[in-house]
């Protein structure tokens, strides 16, 4: 059985990884194991070998554009190293839609710092150890 996220509204939507690293994959199998819908879900890396990967073997879609991905999700989850929130979000915050939540696993990275460099109508949240 294949699910899609369900917003607030009851609308359909995507969900964007950023980072493939092995947290970022390890979460993205699990949803898939949930019954997300891989058509639902984004992945993004430096590397357009490793996006390929990625796409191949959990059938999801893959971009190395980040700002792209972002703009396509509803839930956007920043799986990169905390040296690098800040610059990830300065890429996707001008392509975020209204309603969107930034979910960062980045330990270390205040949600403070979060809500500052999104934009109104963007909600923020950490998913990280205290």
């Amino acid at each position: 059985m294949n699910r899609s996220v369900d917003s607030v509204g009851g609308a359909r939507e995507k969900v964007a990884f950023l980072g493939a690293g092995a947290v970022s994959e390890a979460l993205v199998g699990g949803a898939l194991a949930g019954g997300l819908d891989p058509g639902q879900v984004w992945v993004t890396a430096r590397s357009r070998e490793h996006v390929d990967a990625l796409s191949a073997s959990h059938g999801v879609r893959g971009t190395t554009d980040n700002a792209a991905a972002a703009a396509e999700a509803g839930i956007v989850v920043l799986a990169v190293p905390a040296a690098g929130v800040a610059q990830v979000l300065d890429e996707i915050a001008g392509r975020l839609r209204d309603g969107a939540v930034v979910v960062s696993l980045a330990d270390g990275v205040p949600l403070a710092e979060l809500e500052e460099r999104l934009p109104e109508g963007v909600g923020a949240a950490r998913a990280c150890r205290a």
